[in-house]
């Protein structure tokens, strides 16, 4: 340990609140769940409003802005989260704050909290195999090395703003979703598909008379079977993502080649029919294989229908609506292949396809790389956190 630094219990620094409420005569509005916390996100961005809908008995403890809570089930999700509010949460969620300034900064706890050290102690002392959780009375056994209080402030200080950067930047994310939504409303949403509420003079087409003749609509492989490491790549709703990387099923050649009718070549349109209805995606120049029984191929006629426009038109708030209209299944959603094939589909000329695909992917490319540099700048601040205070929690 370093001169001039203090060794001391994280329970020695800081503390557990039960500050217990009822949340029908608290005057409260806002409650936070787990689901409502983020991994390695220290801001609350969701949360449940109180009397809407069933709250169970466990969520009586009240939080207050600048207080630290912690999920203390399945600690491995890493879910810590600085309050901005005044709340409820449940007593599985740990409301902690620092009381001992002259040794800790309390400006400097929520990055504690989410250094490696501090989740490494966590999970190891963490209880349970099926779902693991942490005492404050374990938690509070942490050994911390903290440097002087000085420098402490200047390591705050640093964090702070690194995170003020990346917060920033997630703001310009969330600007950037809403300006794509919004072209995509612009272009697309007054499209109808109902044939009595026709402004625009878009012919609608049945999906199956947009695609190919030599390949007609239909789902993949039924059973997959195991994995074999030379058979053939096969897609499932999982795989359904921009670069198709990842580990993807292949499946015996002997299965696969009985369902030749569903290969998928680079420029198909992939479609979840099952369990999980409403994913879309194009195969890309780099992928050849098959596809599983929850997703459909649509092959289209590109002298009719751009796969770009269609894959926007589909992805439309007012379409998936339309889509979602067909789905059927009391325990399983399920869109049937024939529901698919009987789809309306508003299709302008190819022109003017090629213009709205033009307008949307200059609107999606602006939400590429503003993700992409939010993502970035969240790496950097929690590799600065990593390195600032990688000596602290676990004793130095």
């Amino acid at each position: 340990m370093h001169e001039g630094w203090t060794r001391v219990a994280f329970g020695h620094v800081v503390r557990q609140v039960k500050d217990r409420v009822d949340p029908e005569t608290s005057g409260l509005e806002r409650y936070v769940a787990g689901e409502h916390m983020d991994t390695d996100d220290l801001r609350i961005r969701r949360w449940g409003r109180i009397g809407e809908g069933y709250l169970g008995p466990a969520f009586h403890m009240r939080f207050r802005p600048g207080q630290v809570l912690y999920g203390s089930r399945r600690t491995y999700l890493r879910k810590v989260a600085l309050a901005d509010f005044v709340g409820i949460t449940a007593n599985t969620t740990l409301v902690l704050e620092p009381y001992r300034p002259d040794l800790l900064v309390p400006e400097l706890l929520p990055f504690l909290m989410q250094s490696d050290g501090f989740h490494r102690f966590s999970i190891r002392q963490s209880r349970g195999s099926v779902n693991p959780y942490i005492n404050y009375s374990d938690l509070a056994l942490m050994p911390l090395a903290l440097p002087p209080v000085d420098q402490q402030r200047s390591i705050a200080t640093l964090l702070v703003a690194a995170r003020a950067a990346f917060e920033a930047m997630a703001e310009a994310v969330d600007a950037a979703t809403e300006v794509e939504l919004a072209a995509s409303a612009r272009l697309l949403d007054q499209l109808s598909t109902n044939r009595s509420d026709r402004t625009d003079g878009w012919p609608l087409c049945p999906l199956e008379d947009l695609t190919q003749d030599a390949a007609p609509i239909g789902y993949g492989i039924v059973q997959v079977g195991r994995f074999v490491p030379d058979g053939v790549p096969t897609l499932t709703i999982k795989d359904l993502r921009p670069d198709y990387r990842g580990t993807i099923h292949r499946t015996d050649p002997a299965i696969e080649s009985g369902y030749a009718r569903s290969r998928v070549v680079p420029g198909d349109v992939l479609v979840s029919v099952k369990a999980t209805v409403g994913e879309i995606a194009i195969v890309p120049d780099s992928f050849t294989g098959n596809i599983s029984r929850d997703l459909a191929r649509i092959r289209l006629n590109n002298s009719k229908v751009r796969p770009r426009f269609f894959w926007y038109l589909y992805r439309s708030p007012r379409f998936a609506r339309t889509v979602r209209s067909l789905v059927v299944g009391s325990t399983r959603d399920e869109l049937s292949i024939a529901a698919l094939r009987r789809l309306m589909v508003p299709i302008p000329d190819v022109g003017t396809q090629d213009q709205i695909v033009e307008h949307l992917d200059e609107a999606t490319e602006l939400s590429r790389l503003v993700g992409d540099r939010a993502a970035s700048a969240k790496l950097l601040y929690l590799e600065l956190i990593r390195r600032e205070l990688h000596e602290v929690a676990g004793g130095g």
